[in-house]
């Protein structure tokens, strides 16, 4: 069944069914349908989802089954790409990868993979993150991030705001909140040991989550406990520039002004994921 998207489509584009920007029918989207949402999407959105009409006890089965549906999926990804029916440009504007981690259960690793490999920047959208954490899912998410960002931009993306309804939760805090905040780094620091050979400049990375509103200042503290002394170096380097004297009073600044709103607010999901990382 996995020919039918590429097939129809080429024969669609033959007989001159669609117009050339719809290539084929592959991104017509459907009619409202109020009780199943995918009727309101085009076909590479709906190339996204797992089979969640699946009902079996067995667990060992369900996994088979996923990881089928996951390769199947993936050769029409890679035929359409082939044909130049699917564009890189589809990733982030028809927000595939997004659609990919916000699957409930089963976690489509190979598809996302073929993606992010295609274009790494779609992990930098705020609200690609997940519904329902789970280790694998966080883990491969992360592990992307530092692999194709890991001086300072991989692990700020931990802290990255959300958008819309979701813009006061971050990925480090939603991973907390599912799979509990030990999980969670002992996930942070294994795969910041893999990735050991190229380390992150603490230091870049502390002044672009300072001064970069769409960062929760969670990051400057999760990277002032990781490294308690790049503060100092920062400041021994300041005086010979006027540039980093600037951002270092920024990232002051910043600290003090949350730790004031975390006295103000004691019982704000920031307040207690901030208590959990000192014990």
């Amino acid at each position: 069944m996995c020919w039918i998207p590429r097939r129809l489509s080429r024969l669609a584009i033959k007989l001159g069914l669609f117009e050339e920007e719809e290539r084929g029918g592959l991104l017509c989207q459907g009619h409202e349908n109020h009780y199943d949402y995918r009727y309101r999407t085009n076909v590479l959105e709906n190339l996204m989802h797992s089979d969640l009409n699946l009902w079996s006890n067995d667990d060992a089965y369900k996994r088979e089954h996923h990881e089928a549906v996951d390769d199947k999926y993936l050769q029409v990804l890679i035929q359409l790409r082939k044909m130049g029916l699917l564009k890189k440009e589809d990733i982030q504007q028809y927000h595939l990868t997004i659609k990919l981690c916000g699957e409930y259960g089963y976690f489509s690793e190979k598809r996302f993979r073929f993606l992010i490999e295609w274009d790494p920047n779609a992990l930098i959208n705020p609200d690609v993150k997940g519904s329902l954490p789970t280790d694998e899912r966080f883990q491969i998410v992360f592990e992307s991030g530092i692999r194709y960002f890991p001086k300072k931009k991989g692990i700020n993306l931990l802290f990255h705001k959300g958008t819309g309804h979701n813009h006061w939760q971050y990925p480090f805090e939603s991973a907390c909140m599912g799979l509990g905040y030990e999980q969670v780094m002992k996930v942070v620091e294994d795969t910041l040991i893999r990735y050991s050979d190229t380390p992150i400049n603490v230091a870049d990375a502390l002044l672009s989550a300072a001064v970069d509103e769409n960062v929760h200042l969670d990051c400057v503290y999760f990277l002032l406990r990781r490294q308690p002394d790049v503060l100092l170096k920062l400041l021994s380097s300041s005086s010979s520039s006027p540039r980093i004297s600037t951002l270092v009073d920024a990232t002051a600044a910043g600290i003090n002004d949350n730790n004031n709103d975390s006295s103000n607010n004691d019982n704000s999901g920031d307040s207690k994921i901030r208590k959990r990382k000192r014990g």
